[in-house]
């Protein structure tokens, strides 16, 4: 009986815990600057009109444009993210080679380094070749950092499927190429969807490498353009205006919440369809 108590009792701790940051967001986007620095941070807002000022300003600003550079970098490395690791975990899983376990081994284990390892190895080489600033630099390093993880995703999903499928193909005529093509692909849609949308989610949210990769103002992410928000003349240099950064991260919600409600269910069945052997 406390199981059932308490099982349930910790689900709604934990949604809590993960809804009430963005409840705090969604409350103080209605706020202007001056109400949201001098009243409480908690009190609900004193109109809905702010919310549409900040709008207006934001558009001023250029938000879209920020907007459309996370869209073109986020598609950028997606798709190569998902070429590449879907052509790796197919090889990994079903062809032989030499040093395939050694290869598949190293791959995973890059999981295991922090991120901030290869970032001064990757500048200098994105440097020499004057590729700084550059929204399609950016989805490329994006594609790279998030490949060990797509390879295993998809090289767990290709384990479960059988060779006796593939064999045929081969008896028929067909290279490794088309049994890529024309078997891997299209059985695979589950776990290549999934790959795309968590890595979607990932590239969009991410700040630390647009910051340091992309750092002019035209070629900014939504994400890093909003961070590095400063407050005009009303409140003085140095004030940030939360507000607007409030309503921005609004704004920039709806397109990943718009993609999770419309994969939401192919995203699980691509996570479960690779524990099922046969």
């Amino acid at each position: 009986m406390k199981k059932k108590i308490l099982i349930p009792m910790l689900s709604v701790l934990l949604i809590l815990v993960c809804t009430l940051p963005l409840v705090f967001v969604f409350i103080n986007s209605f706020k202007t600057t001056d109400e949201y620095t001098y009243n409480s941070k908690f009190a609900l807002p004193a109109g809905i009109s702010p919310f549409f000022e900040n709008i207006n300003k934001l558009l001023e600003l250029g938000i879209f444009k920020h907007i459309l550079n996370s869209v073109i970098i986020v598609s950028i490395g997606v798709l190569i993210s998902v070429a590449l690791a879907s052509m790796a975990g197919f090889a990994f899983s079903k062809l032989k080679f030499p040093g395939k376990n050694l290869i598949y081994w190293v791959t995973i284990g890059i999981l295991a380094l922090p991120g901030q390892v290869f970032i001064i190895p990757l500048y200098v080489n994105f440097a020499q070749l004057d590729l700084i600033d550059n929204l399609f630099s950016l989805g490329l390093i994006y594609s790279i950092v998030s490949f060990p993880f797509a390879t295993f995703l998809i090289k767990s999903y290709c384990d479960g499927l059988p060779n006796e499928l593939i064999e045929a193909t081969y008896v028929d005529g067909g290279n490794n190429f088309i049994v890529y093509l024309k078997v891997i692909m299209p059985i695979a849609k589950p776990v290549l969807t999934t790959v795309a949308v968590i890595n979607f989610f990932w590239f969009w949210n991410e700040l630390f490498i647009g910051f340091i990769f992309n750092r002019t103002d035209d070629s900014r992410t939504i994400t890093s353009w909003l961070a590095l928000f400063n407050e005009g003349p009303s409140l003085g240099a140095g004030v940030t205006r939360w507000p607007l950064i409030y309503t921005g991260t609004i704004i920039s919600l709806v397109i990943p919440f718009t993609v999770y409600f419309i994969f939401q269910n192919k995203i699980v069945k691509g996570i479960t369809a690779g524990s099922v052997k046969g």
